[in-house]
């Protein structure tokens, strides 16, 4: 059996051919991306329908189907936000009455640190004092 030298002429047409086909192949790729960008013009997303022409894609656009396909995404949508809203609510009052806490702890802390600068030993006085509880004597 003989082999083909590379610079033979039939070493040559199979490289052409090889090239040629790659050629082709890319080119019929790219026809295939190209009608399927000029088809995306006729397709309605919220439907899932593809259309031909025109007329039809404008047909389907006044249509009651997709209407009512496009008022019920509407009304879901709608309703998602809604109960986004009443699930973050307790938590939006749980962190609110954890400002007025934190609020009122500091003005708290604030006023005494004031009686304090201002008179230290009348503090001592206003501070409520200890109770102690003494024995009942026994009858």
């Amino acid at each position: 059996m003989k082999m083909k030298k590379r610079g033979s002429w039939y070493y040559s047409r199979k490289v052409i051919e090889i090239l040629s086909d790659k050629v082709l192949a890319e080119r019929e790729l790219k026809i295939q991306s190209d009608v399927k960008e000029i088809r995306k013009v006729f397709c309605c997303e919220l439907c899932s329908n593809q259309y031909r022409t025109v007329m039809e894609s404008e047909g389907h656009l006044s249509s009651y189907d997709h209407n009512h396909n496009k008022r019920f995404k509407d009304m879901k949508e709608m309703l998602r936000e809604c109960s986004r809203d009443d699930r973050k609510k307790p938590e939006k009052q749980r962190q609110e009455r954890e400002m007025t806490k934190m609020t009122d702890a500091r003005k708290q802390q604030q006023i005494q640190q004031n009686k304090l600068e201002e008179d230290p030993e009348n503090v001592q006085a206003s501070l409520p004092a200890k109770t102690t509880v003494t024995p009942l004597a026994v009858q």
